[in-house]
This record gives structure tokens, sequence and C-alpha cells, in this order.
């Protein structure tokens, strides 16, 4: 990599700082910041803003350039341009990069008007590859004296190609946490961030996707962005299910699934099909149903108000909007009531309330287990204990009562989201953090060394900056940005690789931020920005339809929103 020659426009000559910030564009794999992605360009630049010929407080601008242009096949020089706030350009600096190199510090000193106050910084980038200018951004941030700034600009291919028709989330939003801006640039946490979420100017430019995703290991089913169900099997390759809309969420159990409907006529109801005989479709019959039917309370009338829904095995949970959990299916382990099944029916055919939970956030469901987050942060789990999977210690009874799960010190910040698989259960903190316990023969619980049971919650030490996290029956995934990081057992290649098991994450990068998880029993489905739902695994039983052969372990496009055919 080289650096092409620099030019000033002004009478006045700044010395380069005593200690030099370095600006580096890199494209390895060694970055932790969540936006970075297969063949993308990250430059991180730190411009220093001084007074005018004169000393003052030294303002900083750090820059985040994500781009999805390959190199050097579609980009090979990206140009930063410093101007005045009158327009003059005061410096213009030319970094050439090739496949063999991957970094170049370089040095960028910015003329402020008056430190000592307010500067104002005007900054130009421009990719080009051979001198044709592929994109460009240009903004302008105002900067106290001594102040930090970040400056993230998205320069995505979708951004070039779309238009206002697009939808939300823009292009460009950046999901880098503070953690990891305050050990990479020394940028502290809470920095303001004028330009997150624009994209050259075009509106917002994701692509329609999957809204959710459910998996077993016979089926996939999503939302698509009408809101219709559409799964993937032996019998359907991505024809809607059924003649219905405004859906927003799906789960799937063992041979039956579940939906949130969120009409005008049917605000938060859910709708369940499929297997009956364990009450788990909760409309007061354990008879199969081909064509989906209401979920009901204990009153007969249909669930309302759901936000939140969570399918184990053979039952299912649903949050409703005033933090109320419902239950319905195989209570055999109390995973219904959460109270031991000798003080209740080994089934419920109706949704009933869980006792003793209020004020809750977040829900998960397993095999035989499930859990619920409260709104002060206590997280209680009720059912099967037999692999420490509800955080009371191993026991071959079920759980007597709601268990509060007591976290190591010091504890998670909060708890934001659980996935549960068929003996083990994972929670992801609002910091990124992930933390697991139960069964771990195959790694589930991401321990080293240890076979489990796993009876206390560990930290993932393999695991930072994590924005969603599903389980399988076996194995854990979690997403952060553009990459995928899965564990656990790994038979069919649903970590990615073709592997007995393992506790380390392994990382697939995605050329797309992530939506949606979906993990089966043996396959893992991700819903991405650009509006493909990608699957990889096993697919001897068609959970990811016809067309995707086998299976394998490179992500394989089942269906594409963006391009319907």
């Amino acid at each position: 990599m080289t650096g092409a020659a620099s030019t000033r426009q002004t009478s006045c000559l700044i010395p380069a700082p005593a200690r030099p910030v370095r600006s580096v564009i890199s494209r390895t794999a060694h970055w932790t910041l969540a936006l970075l992605r297969l063949g993308h360009v990250l430059a991180l630049a730190s411009l220093t803003a001084f007074a005018a010929c004169k000393p003052g407080p030294r303002s900083e601008v750090v820059v985040v350039l994500d781009s999805s242009f390959s190199v050097p096949d579609e980009l090979n020089t990206i140009t930063f341009t410093v101007t005045d706030s009158s327009g003059q350009p005061q410096r213009s600096e030319a970094l050439l990069f090739g496949p063999s190199q991957s970094a170049l510090p370089v040095t960028l000193s910015i003329l402020g008007e008056d430190a000592r106050s307010e500067s104002v910084v005007q900054l130009a980038i421009t990719g080009s590859l051979d001198g044709t200018e592929v994109f460009s951004r240009r903004g302008q941030l105002r900067l106290a004296a001594g102040q930090r700034r970040v400056f993230p600009i998205g320069l995505f291919r979708e951004c070039l190609e779309c238009g206002p028709e697009c939808t939300e989330p823009a292009c460009g939003t950046f999901n880098v946490s503070a953690q990891d801006l305050e050990r990479l640039t020394g940028v502290l946490p809470g920095v303001t961030n004028p330009f997150t979420g624009t994209c050259l100017g075009q509106g917002t430019c994701a692509r329609p996707t999957a809204l959710s995703l459910g998996a077993n290991a016979e089926e996939t089913c999503m939302i698509d962005p009408e809101g219709q169900l559409r799964c993937f099997s032996a019998a359907l390759n991505g024809e809607p299910r059924f003649d219905r809309r405004q859906l927003k969420a799906v789960g799937m159990g063992d041979g039956f699934g579940c939906a949130i409907e969120d009409g005008n006529d049917n605000p938060g109801t859910v709708m369940c099909w499929g297997k009956g005989d364990n009450g788990q479709l909760g409309n007061n019959s354990t008879s199969d149903q081909a064509a989906p039917v209401l979920v009901r309370n204990p009153d007969q009338e249909a669930l309302v108000g759901v936000v939140e829904l969570a399918v184990g095995a053979r039952h299912a949970c649903a949050l409703t909007e005033e933090g109320d959990v419902y239950c319905w299916g195989d209570n055999r382990r109390g995973q219904v009531t959460g109270a031991a099944p000798a003080t209740g029916p080994e089934q419920l055919t109706r949704a009933q309330a869980v006792v003793g939970l209020e004020d809750v956030r977040a829900i998960g469901a397993g095999a035989a287990h499930s859990c619920a987050v409260q709104g002060d942060g206590t997280l209680f789990c009720f059912g099967d204990r037999t692999e420490g999977q509800s955080g009371g210690g191993a026991s071959p009874d079920a759980s007597a009562a709601l268990i509060e799960v007591t976290f190591p010190d010091p504890p998670p910040t909060s708890i934001e989201a659980l996935a549960l698989g068929d003996a083990h259960t994972c929670a992801l903190s609002r910091n990124g953090q992930v933390f697991c316990w139960g069964r771990n023969v195959d790694g589930e619980a991401g321990v080293a060394g240890e076979a489990g049971p796993i009876v206390l919650p560990r930290l993932h030490l393999g695991v930072t900056s994590a924005q969603s996290i599903a389980a399988g029956a076996a194995h854990t995934c979690v997403a952060s940005g553009t990459r995928l990081l899965c564990w656990g057992r790994g038979t069919g290649g649903q970590l990615g690789q073709v592997i007995d098991a393992t506790s380390n994450p392994v990382q697939i990068t995605l050329l797309s931020g992530v939506r949606a998880l979906g993990l089966g029993t043996a396959h893992t489905c991700v819903a991405v920005d650009r509006g493909s739902v990608q699957c990889f695994g096993d697919n001897s039983a068609l959970p990811m339809g016809r067309e995707a052969a086998a299976g394998g372990t490179t992500p394989f496009p089942i269906i594409d929103f963006a391009d319907p055919p």
C-alpha cells in the first residue's frame, strides 16, 4: 500500500502533532468492531483540529468508514479531503491499497476556525477505482475545544442502487458498542453521532426481508415482509402456508408452530397449527389441526395483546403487553405452570397465566423448560432441570417452583433476550455479553473442558458485542453486525463447519447485517439486510427446502425478498 502526496491551500503551516493519531484502512478480520464484514473496507481515522497558527485544546474526530465494495476489484483508492467552513480545501490525502496490503497509517491535520471555542470541520470521502469515482460522502461537524466526536460513514453498494422505496433500518446504521469504540479508538461511551442512519441522500436502504424466523428438525418458517407465513419443508418450498397476513412473529416446536397476528381485527392474538396431542395448540383440544386455530385463555376467549412468543418442543408461552406470561401444552415437567407436576395437570389445552411472574419483558422456551426476565432484571426459570437448564442445580425431578437464576459477580447489566435449547439456556445482556448454563456435552453452554451439567450461568468468554441470539436443539448462535458466531453440536454443518462439537464460537461472515435468526435441530438460518434468508447445515429432511440440496456449511439463499421470483 502506498500513500499519495498531500496538498495544503493555506498560508499558515501547522506542524504535525507530537503524538500523531493514526488513520488505518483495513479489511482484515482481526478487527472486532461489529460493523466489519467480509471483503469490506474499514477505515479508522483520528483527525486533530488546531487553532490556526496558535496553540489550543486539541479536538479529535474518529472516522469509521464501512464499505461493501471489494478490494481491489471495485475499489483501490480512498481520498480524504478536509475543508474549512468557507469551503476552502485545507488538506487532501489519497490512500492506495491492493490485495496484499491490509493497513496504512496516516496522520491528517485539520485547520479549525478557533479550537479554543468551536471549530467547524467538513470532511469529504471519495472512493475510486483506477481514477473513476464509485462513491462519495461528505458531512460537517462542529467541534468544541478538546471534544472527541465519532464520524461513522456507510457507503454500501445497496445504498447506491436503491431509491426512496427502501425501508428501515437505514443503510449506514452502525452497530458499534461503546466498549469497542473505547477500546479501539479511545472514544468514551456516549459520544454523539450525527450521521448514523444516513445513506448518500437516497433515503433508507435496507431491502425487505423476513421479519421473524422459526425452525425445527423438518421445517423452516418465516414471516415475509407482507406479514405472510412462508415455510420450507419436504412439502413446501417457500409458498405461503396459509392465506393470512398481518403476522409479525413465528416459532416452531416439534411438529407444530405458532405465530402472532397483529391485524386490526386481531391485535396480538396467537394462532397455532400442527400436532395437538399435548394441548400445544392452546385451543382447548388435543386434536391435530392443519389450519391455524386461535389460542384461548381460561375463559375460552382469544388470548390478546401478545407481543412476544416462545415455542418449546411440546409447549408454548406468550408475553402480553401488560407484562404477563401465559403458557400452554405439555406440563409434565412443570414447564407451563411453574409448579411441580404433582400439583398440576400434565397438560394444559388453554393458555394459563404463570403465577409469580410480573412485569416480564422477555421470555424463552426449551424442550421442557421455560424462562422469563422481569422488569427489575431478575430471571426466573421453571420446568425440567435434569441438566441444570433451569439454573437451580441438576436434579432428576422437575422444578418444584419458579427458580431465580443467580449470575456470577459482576452480574450482567441487563438481560435483553433469552435462547433455550433442548437442555441448555443462554441469556444475552444489554452490553453484548452471553451467559449460558445447562447441558454441555456438545459444548452448547459454551464452557470448554467440562461435560456438564453447568448448573450456574457462565460468561462465554469468546463472545462480545452480540446483538441477537437463538438456540437450536444443541447449538447456539449470536449475531453481531455481519458476523455470526455459533457453537455446540456441529455434525450437520449447522455451525458453518462439520465438527462433532465445540464450545469455541465458529465465525460465519455474511455480506449483510443479520435481521433475524432461526435454528433447527441440525441447521441454521438467518434473515439479512439485503433481503434474503440464508441457511446452512443438514438438509436431509428438507427443512431448508428442495433447492438447497443436501445442505452444507456455506450459507445458501433459500429465498430473496429483494428479488422475488
